[in-house]
Order: C-alpha cells, then structure tokens, then sequence
C-alpha cells in the first residue's frame, strides 16, 4: 500500500520532477558517453531521446545505492536510449527525493 502511495505521488507531480532531474540527465549520458558526440543532448530535449522501459518499486533501500535508510521506499523508472540496447539509465526516487542516477 505504501509503495503505490508512493508511485502515485510521485506521477502527480511528473512535470517538476522531470525538469528537475533533466540537467542531472544530461550530465549522466555526457559523463558516461552514452550519446554520439555529433548528438546534442540537453535540459530541453533529453526526453524526447529517452523511452521508458520499466518502473520498479522496492519496499527497501535495497537499490538505492546507500542514500536511503532501511525501511524507505524507493522507486526507480529506467529508460531506454536510441544509442545502446546494453544499458538503461535508471532514475531512482527515494522517499519523494531524486537519488543519484545510475545506469543497469
């Protein structure tokens, strides 16, 4: 029950949190060279290069990289790029809060 409270509060402010975690985005696929270096990726069009793949959401902290404590809940939505099939980028939310990007 908790963790669909979570997921629905969570989607009710899908707007905020995508232009808060953009920048933080781009920085994760120019850092880890995910992109082609002839693909400009920014705050304003990442989504459009982005599809969604899977949402999973744990009753622990059991993938939030150690940036929550036991008992909380975290969800993380993965995304897929047009530039490999071998990895997703994973945005993890933790207890509401953004959590540091990763990729599987």
């Amino acid at each position: 029950m908790a963790q669909t409270r979570m997921f629905s509060k969570l989607m009710d402010h899908s707007d905020d949190w995508c232009g808060k975690v953009a920048p933080k985005v781009v920085e994760f696929i120019r850092v880890c060279h995910i992109a082609p270096p002839d693909i400009e990726v920014t705050a304003l069009n990442v989504w459009s290069f982005l599809t969604p793949e899977q949402i999973e959401v744990h009753e622990s902290h059991q993938y939030a990289h150690g940036e929550s404590e036991l008992g909380t809940n975290a969800i993380s939505i993965g995304y897929l790029t047009p530039w490999t099939e071998e990895q997703a980028i994973q945005i993890p939310f933790l207890n509401g809060k953004i959590g540091r990007i990763y990729s599987e």
